[in-house]
């Protein structure tokens, strides 16, 4: 009887996981989009508007890894280019 109870939370979990994707690739989608995050809500179905804004934080934490990285090569390939003109 517990191997069925287990086999249950695994697929419990598995289907959390699917979902947490699928939403927060659909508030990406629709945040990309520029629609408000009012009719997102409405759109995936949400009674609460903090369920949506909770997936709107994943994607803004996101964002700003991202914004992180591209400000750091960006200073990297200014320098390998100031480095290259002080060269010649």
């Amino acid at each position: 009887m517990s191997g069925k109870s287990d086999s249950s939370k695994y697929k419990r979990e598995e289907l959390s996981i699917l979902f947490l994707a699928l939403y927060n690739a659909g508030v990406t989608l629709f945040r990309a989009m520029g629609n408000a995050i009012e009719s997102i809500s409405k759109v995936l179905g949400h009674k609460n508007l903090k369920s949506t804004q909770n997936y709107n934080k994943i994607l803004d934490l996101k964002m700003n890894e991202d914004m992180k990285t591209i400000k750091a090569r960006s200073a990297i390939l200014f320098q390998m280019k100031m480095q290259r003109c002080w060269i010649r």
